[in-house]
């Protein structure tokens, strides 16, 4: 099973339909969206053909920050304002998606880590500490989390951190994850030009520059 990791798109429908365009090409199966598909606070132009794209693909995904609000006790405005095509795509993310693999084990997709609630605006939005260094949120999350992956977005970098700290890792080279060993990784954003193509039959993480 090939997964194609997408995050914080932000309404960018050009970014996207490119990253989806890369990850078929490499034969990806399905799509996780990992939060801020979509922006009520970026240019909305974008987001009918966000939804378009990812409604033409089995996809799932847990809502962010930016979107919560077109996901859980929608204002009414919005649901004048947004085409339905967002909500047909929205009512269906969850807070969070867990799968199992037999090779990968049970993975964790969330836009935040597993220890912030989702369903609480002021926690997802919470940005103390330092966005560039993640040692301190990934110890608390693989400390109260028995999954073999996690994966964020929200932070838009590439990172990642096992037990033993983080790892050396730019995020333009695979990440090969140890059968026995736990992860918490951060996907960089696709509006900022980054998928991801979660191979788990070969236990790895190949970023892609869309």
């Amino acid at each position: 099973m090939k997964l194609g990791l997408l995050t914080d798109i932000h309404n960018d429908a050009k970014q996207l339909r490119r990253a989806i365009e890369i990850l078929l090409q490499s034969g990806v199966e399905q799509f996780v969206t990992i939060g801020d598909s979509f922006d009520p606070l970026a240019d909305p132009e974008g987001i009918s053909e966000v939804a378009e794209l990812l409604m033409a693909h089995p996809t799932q995904g847990v809502w962010g920050n930016h979107d919560f609000a077109f996901c859980v006790d929608t204002p009414a405005p919005y649901t004048e304002r947004y085409t339905p095509k967002l909500f047909q795509v929205t009512r269906l993310f969850t807070p969070v998606i867990e799968r199992h693999y037999h090779l990968l084990g049970t993975i964790r997709f969330s836009h935040r880590e597993c220890y912030v609630d989702p369903y609480d605006p002021l926690e997802l939005w919470d940005l103390t500490g330092d966005e560039n260094d993640h040692t301190e949120r990934a110890r608390l999350a693989l400390s109260q989390s028995n999954h073999t992956l996690q994966f964020v977005g929200h932070y838009h970098q590439w990172m990642a951190y096992n037990r033993h700290g983080k790892i050396t890792w730019n995020g333009r080279e695979t990440l090969h994850f140890d059968p026995a060993e736990k992860y918490f990784v951060v996907v960089h954003a696709v509006r900022d030009g980054w998928c991801g193509l979660l191979n788990c039959e070969r236990r790895c993480l190949v970023p892609m520059e869309i």
